[in-house]
């Protein structure tokens, strides 16, 4: 049987943010998302939130390869020494209580620049971002481990 899995190659790379000057990147980009909408509310984001520092979290940064532009962000937390964020509204079923989870937030895409293949929102070749975290047989052991996190696209 012949193998038809294509390989498509995404004009952006998403990486771990591990520096200051990463995350003020990143603030930069939440900043400007949510000034469209909640001016006020973006205001607070000049700089990196405390939930950025946290252990149990991880903070995603897209940038371009031709220019090396942030172009997306995410920041996800894990349930592995706290609570998630959303447990502070809902209560989560008791199955799901004692199962690692991981919430992914500020989700936030640059005004004006694609992913490639799609317009500037969310779409197109976003996808590849927002799947940085499938194909680890381990589930978010690959996150944890730096391996899924830092594979180029």
């Amino acid at each position: 049987m012949k193998n038809t899995q294509r390989v498509v190659e995404l004009p952006f790379r998403v990486k771990r943010v591990r520096s200051l000057d990463e995350l003020n990147s990143v603030a930069r980009i939440r900043q400007q998302a949510y000034g469209r909408h909640l001016p006020k509310f973006a205001q607070s984001l000049a700089s990196p939130e405390l939930a950025d520092f946290e252990t149990d979290t991880v903070v995603l940064l897209a940038t371009a390869k031709q220019d090396n532009a942030p172009l997306a962000t995410m920041r996800i937390h894990t349930n592995h020494n706290k609570p998630l964020p959303l447990e502070q509204a809902v209560t989560l079923p008791e199955a799901m209580r004692s199962t690692p989870l991981a919430e992914a937030v500020r989700f936030r895409v640059v005004s004006g620049r694609s992913g490639g293949g799609g317009g500037g929102g969310g779409g197109g070749g976003w996808g590849g971002f927002l799947c940085v975290l499938c194909g680890d047989e381990k589930g978010l052991g690959g996150v944890w481990g730096g391996q899924a996190i830092e594979k180029a696209f």
